[in-house]
């Protein structure tokens, strides 16, 4: 990354990364709030998550409706192996659950996962048009959220740019934020 347009140095460091960044999307918006009050948002939190208790019946429901044809998740272990074993794995699989949950705690392996997606020919993410809507959408829910934050956006800072592994760049039609069209550039410049 670029520090300056005029500088041939790159910025390594992640702190100074993030503190460009931070200061060009600042940039971006201006908060006045010198005469406005923020809404007032009650504590609408009612429900509690009391004691939550696996049976091994559960365990074993699961275990049984495993898909054998699907491959195996990041610990190896076949979902082949886990339902026709279910018998054996149910009480450990159960008091491994139920411990876990007692201490509020999860093994960092059952945070991790290989996502893929997979995405067919002619999908509406091939579309430019469909892809402009739902970046449109986004603007405008972008827009309604400032509103009713008292944050400011100036569109007419705000830049897009298409960036595609196609060979020719499909034309996406325009952005709008707040019935101002955003400027699409050509060209990356450099963020301060």
């Amino acid at each position: 990354m670029k520090c300056d347009s005029s500088d041939d140095d790159l910025i390594c460091e992640d702190t100074k990364k993030a503190k460009i960044f931070n200061d060009y999307f600042c940039g971006q918006s201006n908060l006045d709030d010198s005469n406005t009050h923020l809404p007032d948002i009650p504590d609408t939190r009612t429900d509690e998550l009391g004691d939550m208790i696996i049976s091994e019946n559960e365990v074993v429901d699961i275990l049984k409706i495993l898909d054998v044809s699907k491959a195996s998740e990041p610990d190896r272990i076949s979902p082949r192996l886990l339902k026709e074993a279910y018998g054996i794995m149910k009480y450990p699989l159960c008091r491994l659950f139920n411990l876990s949950l007692s201490v509020g705690k999860f093994p960092s392996d059952w945070k991790c996962a290989n996502v893929t997606p997979v995405f067919k020919k002619d999908s509406p993410i091939d579309d430019p048009r469909e892809s402009a809507n739902n970046l449109n959408s986004d603007l405008a829910k972008i827009h309604r959220w400032s509103s009713d934050w008292l944050v400011t956006f100036n569109p007419q800072k705000t830049e897009t740019m298409t960036i595609s592994r196609k060979l020719h760049k499909p034309d996406h039609p325009k952005l709008n934020m707040d019935n101002v069209t955003v400027t699409e550039v050509l060209i990356e410049k450099s963020l301060v």
